[in-house]
């Protein structure tokens, strides 16, 4: 998943420069960092193994955060990525 990460940031920088919009790169960090916090937090609650480390869940933050308008809020993106991890994925 590390790989995927690395190939999507490419498409995230022209994404930021293509819109010039100031929110755009808030956007992407805040769901990604929300889906990374809400998988760490879940699972260390759970007492299971943390696997932050496999790139997923940031994979699923940065995906969330690219398919959003870049004039959505912060939080309506982080809210969305804690759904999508701790409903869709756990």
């Amino acid at each position: 998943m590390l790989l995927v990460v690395i190939a999507l940031l490419p498409a995230t920088v022209f994404g930021i420069w293509n819109f010039r919009h100031e929110n755009a790169w808030i956007l992407v960090v805040a769901t990604t960092a929300a889906a990374v916090l809400a998988e760490y937090i879940y699972e260390k609650l759970m007492h299971k193994k943390i696997t932050i480390n496999d790139w997923s869940a940031a994979v699923t933050g940065l995906l969330l955060g690219l398919n959003m308008p870049p004039t959505a809020p912060w939080w309506m993106g982080a809210i969305g990525s804690v759904f999508a991890i701790l409903i869709v994925k756990q």
